[in-house]
């Protein structure tokens, strides 16, 4: 073993004491580092939980607002019913009178026609 004067000994520990305190902080800005990075890591996913929440949301929104415009147009088959047997009506009324329109002229004007005839006849 050596022997070491008592300044080389306190030289010794100087620089130990030195070289502690550099591992020490060179330890302390290692955790902090760490700390850091995990403290972003736990910030991005409390960001995405948060996106993930808002879209969720607006989906639930957005169907709230789909069902409610269905129930607003949504007919039941009453309604259906109703409107179709309504169209039908209105459909052969139509008819009904632009051909009793057209059908009328043609048998009344050769009943006015015969009608004079036989009157001619008659006279």
């Amino acid at each position: 073993m050596m022997h070491m004067s008592t300044s080389e000994v306190n030289n010794y520990h100087i620089c130990l004491s030195t070289s502690d305190h550099a591992t020490s902080q060179l330890f302390s800005l290692k955790r902090n580092i760490f700390f850091r990075i995990m403290q972003e890591q736990l910030l991005e996913e409390q960001q995405q939980d948060i996106e993930i929440l808002r879209l969720a949301k607006l989906r639930e929104i957005e169907r709230k607002k789909k069902l409610s415009e269905k129930q607003f147009k949504g007919k039941n088959l009453r309604e259906h019913s109703i409107f179709y047997t309504t169209c039908v009506l209105a459909f052969f009324s139509v008819s009904a009178g632009s051909s009793i329109l057209f059908l009328v002229p043609l048998y009344v004007g050769k009943l006015l026609h015969l009608r004079k005839n036989v009157m001619n006849f008659l006279l």
